[in-house]
């Protein structure tokens, strides 16, 4: 492509203040690295919240109509409405106060999903509630997901309520940024146990 453009541009996955460690084949971090002397690589869009960007697209319905996010359906563009993705992102269209483009996203979401998929991305359940609170919006399914992070919120408080007071336990090394006093702790119980030696007697 270099022939007949100068770069190109990544839509961001995390935004550009990502501090954590990165965990994605796509970060601000390591898009710039693909570039060239003579092509350009950027990461675009970091510095917008999920919300934020569907509020742009909605400028452009030809776009919203033929909006593709999900990563279950293959060998053709559709969305299943099913998969996290999916769900991720019919909940932001709510959050923000715009209507879910059904020619997009043809079926409802199943409440019973909004909890078992969004896990493991938090931190964009957060994001949502966020913009749902500022738009004043009150909706099902918002509801549903705000029991659903109060849930797994409390689960994370007392997992790490009781790594903390028992030494010998750790409930919370899946979590993706484990708190100071632990990554401390485990390098002193690290340091405490004795080194075999690596040469032969």
């Amino acid at each position: 492509l270099a022939p007949h453009f100068r770069g190109g541009l990544i839509g961001s996955s995390v935004p550009h203040a990502y501090f954590g460690f990165p965990v994605y084949g796509s970060t601000p971090h390591i898009d710039p690295f693909f570039s060239s002397d003579g092509f350009e690589i950027r990461n675009d869009a970091g510095d917008m919240l999920r919300g934020l960007k569907l509020l742009a697209l909605s400028n452009y319905p030809e776009m919203l109509d033929r909006l593709v996010v999900c990563f279950e359906v293959t060998g053709q563009n559709a969305n299943c409405c099913r998969c996290e993705k999916c769900i991720r992102t019919m909940l932001g269209f709510i959050a923000t106060g715009l209507e879910i483009p059904k020619s997009a996203f043809p079926k409802d979401v199943d409440p019973d999903r909004i909890g078992k998929r969004l896990r493991q991305t938090l931190g964009y359940a957060q994001q949502t509630l966020q913009f749902a609170e500022v738009n004043g919006i009150d909706h099902p399914w918002i509801r549903r997901l705000r029991r659903e992070v109060r849930s797994r919120l409390l689960k994370y408080d007392v997992r790490h309520a009781i790594t903390r007071l028992l030494p010998r336990v750790n409930l919370i090394d899946r979590d993706a940024c484990p708190p100071l006093w632990l990554i401390q702790r485990s390098a002193r119980q690290a340091a405490a146990r004795p080194r075999e030696s690596c040469w032969n007697d």
